[in-house]
């Protein structure tokens, strides 16, 4: 890339990053227009204020994109959407799905507005807002078993609609499209239509699942080739079910990309984040050398962009250093410098970098050699630091997660609670139901927990049937509230099993870094709080205090 093309980028990404920052600041007023222009409908359904607000929403959506909020762009771009088919067909907002999809749209666009403002600490009574539940058809002539398949779905975060005939699915489709469908073939090894599949999916590119009896190759073979995205079998597992939902519809890892760029020259730098904020990257520059670890540890980059030549030492030599820490042994280093010599660059790659990309830069093999490196990383990351069972963080990736939050809360002096769970009475549930139904327990848990909470929250496995939650800007008594509603859904949900249906409890301790000044007494003080509630009858949470052994 020419000389004067890397400075007009860097002025672009500069005027960027100031429209970027007073985009940041206009959101919350941006999202009050909307909410009272949309309060201002009311039934009359003025169909020039509503062509208005579908402008005012369609901008916003447009104005996240450029400057990267990809979340409040994608809630806006819902919005949008439903006010055009509003629009289109004005009798459908005397429906109830219509108004429901709205308002779970609008709150949608409030958390994302909220997540991208600055972070304010929750009070002791405030709760963080529930995510709108994601909408599923669910088709199935056999009412009692969908159903209970659509009851079960709202406890981890899913409204599913039950539909008996072609006609009704595919006029419901047309109207409001969901986010999924579930076809349930039930118990007579019926074959998925693909027909019916094919006209649904001319309507509105949906994910598509199967829920059948059929275990053999050919019933497969027919649901892949009739356009299913997943195919379980029964009897169903409805943990299997939201897991795979989950999946399709990208709920489980859609965090935007972190990378750290090390470089002294700030139009360079500026070029850089221009590029790969055009990805929709997070990206942010290091000019010092000997910032890098503790902007690394305040950050968690998912890549490191790293120059050759720095200020006091070579890129290779920082990298050299940055593979000493075990916790930064996994984290791609992608070289970027003018250096052409291949024997050169051969020798940086033996300190510890994944690949080498030489000056002028290219911006799209930029991006794509990141983002393929970034996807990969979290792939391995994510074996690596996952509980298998549950794909919680398990005991070690939590408690240096848990380090983490506890040395930012510290510097910032703000609130940070952690929860220790443990499920009431396991042993029973493995005695009498077997080890695989009380997986099944864990497992429903634990989704519970990853629909429940937000995303800054950290949830792990702590062991057994043992959980553990970070809650980072929470004070004590708002984490209880939190898990005092999750512990009350939890206890609702109904485990079946040939020799009987059966339900499950869970305990809880809370303790807050302001009572602790160290971290790993905050974790004792939780787990002491735990022990608490199990001795005052289980089924409860109790709040840790100041003091050796104090508990609320």
């Amino acid at each position: 890339m020419p000389e004067l093309a890397v400075a007009a980028a860097a002025e672009l990404a500069a005027q960027l990053a100031d429209l970027a920052t007073e985009f940041q600041r206009s959101l919350p007023a941006r999202l009050a227009e909307i909410e009272l222009a949309l309060a201002g409908l009311g039934n009359g359904r003025d169909e020039q204020a509503l062509v208005e607000l579908r402008g005012a929403v369609h901008r916003l959506a447009g104005a996240a994109g450029t400057f990267s909020q990809v979340a409040v762009g994608d809630a806006a771009r819902r919005l949008a959407e439903l006010l055009q088919q509003l629009l289109r067909a004005p009798s459908a907002a005397r429906g109830g799905d219509l108004r429901a999809a709205l308002q779970g749209a609008l709150a949608n666009l409030r958390a994302a507005v909220a997540a991208a403002v600055p972070a304010v600490a929750r009070t002791a009574v405030e709760l963080p807002g529930a995510p709108a539940p994601r909408r599923i058809f669910l088709i199935d002539g056999d009412t009692p078993p969908a159903a209970e398949i659509a009851e079960r779905l709202t406890h981890y975060g899913y409204q599913a609609r039950l539909f008996a005939t072609p006609d009704e699915i595919v006029d419901a489709v047309r109207r409001m499209p969901p986010d999924a469908l579930v076809f349930d073939l039930g118990s007579a090894g019926e074959l998925l239509d693909g027909t019916l599949v094919a006209r649904l999916r001319a309507l509105a590119p949906l994910p598509v699942l199967v829920v059948s009896a059929r275990t053999d190759i050919d019933a497969r073979l027919h649901a892949l080739r009739a356009g299913c995205d997943a195919y379980l079998t029964r009897p169903l597992d409805i943990a299997a079910l939201v897991e795979r939902l989950d999946d399709l519809l990208h709920k489980t890892d859609h965090r935007p990309a972190r990378v750290l760029v090390v470089e002294d020259d700030p139009i360079t730098a500026r070029a850089l984040l221009a590029i790969l904020g055009s990805a929709g990257i997070l990206a942010e520059v290091v000019g010092d050398p000997g910032q890098v670890l503790l902007r690394m540890q305040e950050t968690l980059p998912d890549l490191i962009v790293m120059e050759m030549q720095l200020p006091g030492c070579r890129g290779d030599e920082l990298v050299a250093v940055i593979r000493q820490v075990d916790a930064w042994q996994g984290v791609p280093i992608v070289y970027l410098s003018v250096e052409i010599d291949r024997d050169r660059q051969l020798l940086a790659l033996e300190q510890g970098g994944d690949d080498f990309l030489a000056k002028p830069i290219d911006p799209e093999r930029l991006v794509r050699v990141v983002g393929a490196r970034i996807e990969r990383a979290r792939r391995l990351r994510s074996l690596m630091t996952r509980d298998s069972l549950t794909g919680l963080l398990n005991h070690a990736r939590f408690m240096e997660q848990f380090e983490i939050e506890a040395t930012r809360a510290r510097r910032a002096g703000a609130p940070m609670s952690v929860a220790m769970i443990d499920i009431d009475h396991f042993k029973a549930v493995n005695d009498n139901h077997g080890h695989a139904a009380g997986d099944v327990v864990i497992k429903s848990l634990a989704r519970l927990l990853q629909q429940r909470l937000r995303q800054v929250d950290v949830i792990g496995r702590y062991g057994g049937e043992e959980f553990a939650v970070v809650f980072p800007e929470t004070p004590r008594d708002a984490a209880r509230c939190v898990l005092e509603e999750i512990g009350r859904v939890f206890a609702t949900l109904c485990f079946r099993r040939p020799e009987g249906n059966f339900t499950v409890s869970f305990s809880a301790g809370v303790a807050s870094l302001e009572e602790n000044d160290e971290p790993r007494q905050l974790i004792e003080a939780a787990d002491r709080a735990l022990y608490e509630a199990k001795r005052l009858g289980r089924q409860r949470v109790e709040v840790a205090t100041a003091g050796p052994g104090g508990v609320a």
